[in-house]
């Protein structure tokens, strides 16, 4: 089987940070075991224990950071509607959240868009839907379609032609 046709093969050299509020905690923590499971290395960036006092803005400031920091890197949010985490991440340059909630949304934003944040809700995405939006997501590469890089450039220039 090929590289690309293997939708566990992640290469080792990007790094997956996951975060949540309380809405999206349980499945979190399903889907850490299922990534590792497939031997896809993530890193936790909490919470850490349930707190029904969790805020999303907090844990998705604290995911795009990671993401604007790592080169290659790449993060998961998970809470209740998705729309919070989105907004907050989208706040930081260079991250292009994207709130998927089904596979050819998210095979989309990796081809198109290039996003290196999956957002997904916990609310209405089933937990076996969110395994194949993330497992779509992470063996999608990104086009590097003129058009669309192109459109990714007026993004990091915010909305300037």
């Amino acid at each position: 089987m090929s590289v690309r046709n293997d939708p566990y093969v992640w290469y080792s050299t990007l790094m997956l940070y996951i975060s949540s509020d309380h809405n999206g905690f349980a499945r979190k923590r399903e889907l850490i075991a299922f990534l590792t499971s497939k031997k896809i290395v993530c890193k936790d960036l909490g919470p850490l224990t349930l707190a029904n006092t969790d805020d999303y803005t907090d844990f998705a400031k604290k995911l795009a950071i990671k993401v604007q920091q790592e080169q290659k890197g790449r993060g998961i949010l998970l809470c209740g509607s998705g729309n919070g985490m989105a907004m907050m991440a989208n706040r930081f340059p260079g991250i292009r959240a994207a709130l998927c909630w089904n596979v050819h949304a998210a095979k989309k934003s990796r081809e198109d868009e290039d996003a290196n944040v999956l957002v997904v809700s916990t609310w209405w995405t089933s937990a076996p839907l969110t395994k194949k939006i993330v497992t779509t997501w992470l063996a999608t590469p990104f086009s590097h379609a003129a058009r669309h890089k192109r459109r990714i450039r007026k993004l990091s220039r915010h909305g300037q032609s």
